[in-house]
């Protein structure tokens, strides 16, 4: 058995990578790394830290011991030259999370969790 094999995939396996600004590369910069969940919550975390820091993603479906996840992730972090100021943030397995009415989350029902990562995010930019 190949290690691929014991790994459970979705149907339709997805990625979404996206680099904010990629032609400024002297600004801080977050990445965030998760699923569904993570890029639902991103557009409220690059709001909230607008004045202080870039905020890049990878999103997708596959399970983070899956050999294509650390490609797609190793292919991300390529473009990084992580100075010192880069901050990465992971969050996966989240993707079963659903709503009350059994749909997953909105982007304005993630927004309060976004504005908790970007919350913790500007705490640890800021040094406190």
């Amino acid at each position: 058995m190949k290690p691929c094999d014991a790994i459970v995939r979705e149907t339709m396996e997805w990625a979404n990578l996206w680099w904010s600004h990629a032609d400024d590369p002297a600004r801080r910069c977050v990445l965030l790394v998760g699923d569904s969940i993570a890029v639902g919550y991103s557009t409220t975390v690059m709001s909230e830290l607008d004045d202080l820091a870039y905020v890049d993603r990878l999103g997708g479906s596959r399970a983070v011991n899956d050999p294509c996840w650390a490609k797609e992730l190793a292919y991300m972090l390529g473009e990084y030259d992580i100075p010192g100021n880069d901050l990465y943030q992971l969050a996966s397995g989240n993707a079963a999370w659903r709503s009350p009415d059994g749909y997953h989350y909105t982007p304005e029902a993630q927004a309060p969790l976004g504005r908790a990562v970007a919350s913790a995010i500007r705490s640890i930019l800021h040094g406190q």
